[in-house]
Parts: C-alpha cells; structure tokens; sequence
C-alpha cells in the first residue's frame, strides 16, 4: 500500500511523566509497539520523544533516551512542550501552574543531540535524527508540499496541497 513509515507517539519511557501528558499507554506497551512494528518488517519506525514536560527531571529524559535507542528505531524525533493556546497546558502555564525554561530546554536539546548522535544517529533539522539512509523522507515531502497521508489520531496529511488534520481523540478517531 505504499507505506514506508511508521511513527509512534511514544513521548516518554516514564510512567510519571506519560501521566503527566496525559497518556494512556505504559512503558512496556510502547516498547512492544516497536517491536511488533520491527518484527513486522516495515521498512522504517519512527519514536517521537518529548522533553521540557512538567515533573521531568534530566534524568528521567536520559532513561528515556536510553530506552528509546535500545529498542533500535531507524528514527527519532525529539523534541520539547511548546505551550498552544487552546490546551490544558497551556492554561496552567498561564496560572503560573507550569514554567518554560530555555536554559532546561538547551540542556534536554544537548542530551539528546549527545546521546543519539554517540548512538550512531544522524542529526538532521532541528529535532530528528536517523540512522544511516533512514532520513523521514515525509520530513521532506513535508516541507516541498508533497501529498502524503497521516493516518491515527491528530496525524496531519497534505493532499493537493490541502492540509488536514484527524480529530486527536483515540476514542473518536476510532468511531
């Protein structure tokens, strides 16, 4: 069907801090994700990761980059919370709930860059990395208006140069 890649949303490897996100899956159900995906014999697995979450100290980033590199994904996608208007966390920021911090971010940014780029990943854009030949050719599509199609929830396609993004709800993306 045309499917060269598949990307998991996996955000962390720390069960306090997917709390935090408000995700539902647990460690050990992303790290079976990837291997599945892997036993399945797709050409390429994305992990996005995320860094700067609330409750998330430089150690739980490290583990969780650990974790991530350990399971031998072709890509990785790390960046940090950006606060957008319209979500809960961005409500709390703006109650002094939440705090951004730019040098925290540049310290998340450099562990990355360090820990994947010793791990054999290539850094290319700002917050990807691949394994040697495994550049997201969507990145690049991405950026020329090429069409591709998204599917899952909040996945975004660009068709005819008509962009769309699915409901992120897991629970309507399914009805």
């Amino acid at each position: 069907l045309g499917v060269k890649r598949v990307s998991l949303g996996i955000q962390s490897f720390t069960p306090h801090v997917l709390k935090s996100l408000g995700r539902e899956h647990d460690p050990e159900q992303a790290a079976e994700a990837v291997r599945i995906l892997k036993d399945a014999g797709l050409r390429a697995v994305n992990i996005d990761l995320m860094f700067s979450i609330p409750g998330q100290s430089r150690e739980d980033w490290s583990s969780t980059l650990d974790r991530a590199i350990s399971l031998k994904p072709d890509h990785i996608s790390a960046y940090n919370l950006t606060y957008e208007e319209d979500t809960a966390f961005f409500e709390s920021l703006k109650r002094g709930e939440m705090d951004e911090s730019e040098d925290r971010d540049a310290s998340f940014f450099e562990l990355a860059k360090q820990k994947l780029t010793d791990a054999g990943f290539e850094s290319y854009e700002t917050s990807n990395y691949a394994q040697p030949g495994h550049r997201s050719s969507h990145n690049h599509g991405y950026w020329s208006g090429e069409d591709y199609v998204g599917l899952g929830p909040s996945a975004v396609s660009t068709v005819n140069r008509n962009r769309s993004r699915n409901v992120p709800d897991t629970a309507r993306y399914v009805e």
